[in-house]
């Protein structure tokens, strides 16, 4: 009852505070900017706690062959701490067991001879399956907040919702002898929760602009004013604009957010007999 109380006096808080840049002397597209990243920020940092599992599938394309992957990654994460469990159901991603607490992660590749690992830091693995994939805050939402450029573009329809379309322009970097900057442009519905059922990534040079990724995900509610992702479609193009990766993401329909996570849950369990190498304490040992 607490938690619930603190997101509405959150949300009331921040609303209040639109409100009162809306009245003040400031544009009508201005004013919506201010409402995507105040709802948008909300939703991104009001996800604390989850847990569940995550069905993904790879597909990447290159030379003219199709090479195909799929597997399951078991998560839970509270604040900081992190554990990752992935399962290959079909091609050659490797089984993997990782937690970070933290300070240090613990790292171990199932089904083969090599050591588990402890380093110092978030790295390796676990980040890459967790940010990409596993995360719920990584596709759906954003925190745009941190966007000083964003400009309102328009209102549009995307499956009988209204959404407010706004886009952000990186600084320009130089890439063979060009200036490149990244067009990022996000489909904003308010109807469920600030959520982004759609997003593009454009790489602009002059007068040239190509499509690099185009993600599209499906939410759902996880609870009172908490949204999240059910379901994401992503796809990877060639500077021709041929296709270069697809990627699918399901959430399982057990996955909760904002639920207690115990300690017992973030840490990897390393079976006897595995050999672990601890680059923090310089150390070898063998689990008993």
């Amino acid at each position: 009852m607490t938690c619930l109380l603190n997101r509405r006096t959150t949300w009331c808080v921040s609303l209040l505070a639109f409100f009162a840049i809306a009245v003040s002397p400031i544009s009508a597209d201005e004013g919506l900017v201010q409402l995507v990243k105040t709802g948008c920020s909300l939703t991104y940092s009001g996800i604390k706690s989850g847990r569940g599992s995550v069905r993904v599938t790879v597909s990447k394309i290159a030379g003219g062959s199709e090479s195909n992957s799929e597997s399951k990654i078991t998560v839970a994460f509270r604040g900081d701490r992190l554990r990752v469990s992935s399962d290959t159901i079909r091609g050659p991603r490797a089984a993997y067991e990782g937690s970070f607490d933290g300070v240090n992660t613990v790292e171990w590749i199932k089904d083969s001879k090599l050591p588990a690992t402890v380093r110092a830091g978030a790295s390796g693995m676990i980040k890459g399956e967790f940010d990409l994939f596993a995360d719920p805050r990584a596709h759906g939402m954003a925190d745009l907040d941190k966007a000083s450029d964003l400009k309102f573009l328009s209102k549009e329809i995307l499956d009988e919702d209204e959404c407010l379309c706004v886009e952000s322009v990186t600084p320009a970097v130089t890439v063979d002898g060009k200036d490149v900057r990244s067009r990022l442009k996000f489909w904003v519905s308010t109807a469920q929760g600030f959520t982004i059922p759609k997003f593009q990534v454009w790489s602009v040079s002059g007068a040239d602009e190509t499509l690099v990724r185009e993600e599209t995900t499906k939410v759902r509610s996880y609870g009172e004013n908490l949204w999240g992702p059910a379901a994401v479609s992503r796809i990877d193009y060639n500077p021709d604009g041929t296709v270069k990766k697809r990627v699918s993401v399901v959430y399982g329909p057990e996955f909760q957010l904002n639920v207690p996570v115990g300690d017992d849950t973030l840490e990897v369990k390393l079976p006897p007999g595995i050999k672990v190498v601890d680059t923090v304490n310089d150390m070898e040992y063998v689990i008993p």
